[in-house]
């Protein structure tokens, strides 16, 4: 009898423990700090009285200020590591939050054309692995889409150039191009086109109408697109 009642005793305390634990996952969840939910909740609310991205940046504010009280708390009270861990993934999610709202804000209504490359270096698909390989290292590109005939063909990455390397100097492009190759419209909005350029893993994303290669979108030239925008608006908000 004894052995029963210490088993649903101790089965008791496991689940009004876990009721507590869950409890207080809840209760953590909602504090109005990124990325948990709270920090959301609030920026909803805010987002009633002012634009998106206002309304992120004060709600990345509180969220911050949270994670410097978590760490007082931390160092002064409890003495609790964790909660300086907690503190630092806090005051990051709200960082990253912040900026995600303002590239939200400086690209819509940007299309791929916009922000596009148009002056790049294009491969045959009969180059040698050693002729890109000099490609790369007198400019800038890391990665070349392959034309034959005028049609895009494949896409070649500094990876595939060095795999290339590894068999001989003299390799042809077309053994070691990626192929199918994702692309998008001019009149596809960045956002889309940067979404499907994360998708597919390359480092770049040609911009194809009616056949013709018009020109590439790459995360390098979005982050100066939207820097050059940023200062833009940020000058004439002056």
């Amino acid at each position: 009898v004894r052995e029963v009642d210490s088993i649903i005793t101790g089965r008791a305390d496991f689940i009004v423990t876990l009721m507590w634990w869950n409890l207080t996952m809840i209760v953590f969840n909602m504090l109005p700090a990124f990325p948990m939910d709270g920090g959301r909740v609030l920026r909803a609310f805010l987002a009633m009285r002012m634009d998106y991205a206002k309304a992120t940046r004060w709600a990345a504010t509180v969220g911050r200020v949270m994670a410097l009280v978590f760490v007082w708390y931390a160092i002064f009270v409890v003495t609790h590591p964790m909660l300086i861990v907690i503190a630092f993934f806090v005051w990051v999610g709200a960082g990253d939050e912040a900026a995600a709202a303002e590239q939200k804000v400086l690209l819509d209504g940007v299309l791929a054309r916009d922000a596009m490359i148009v002056d790049f270096r294009r491969l045959d698909p009969d180059d040698t692995s050693g002729t890109v390989a000099q490609i790369i290292l007198q400019g800038w590109q890391t990665g070349f889409p392959v034309l034959f005939d005028g049609a895009l063909v494949g896409i070649v990455t500094w990876q595939d150039v060095i795999s290339g390397l590894n068999v001989g100097h003299t390799v042809a492009v077309n053994s070691f191009m990626r192929h199918p190759v994702p692309s998008c419209l001019p009149g596809d909005s960045l956002e889309s086109a940067l979404e499907k350029l994360r998708d597919s893993g390359l480092p770049l994303l040609p911009v194809v109408e009616d056949g013709r290669l018009l020109g590439l979108v790459t995360p390098e030239n979005t982050v100066e697109f939207i820097q050059i925008r940023r200062a833009l608006e940020g000058k004439l908000t002056k």
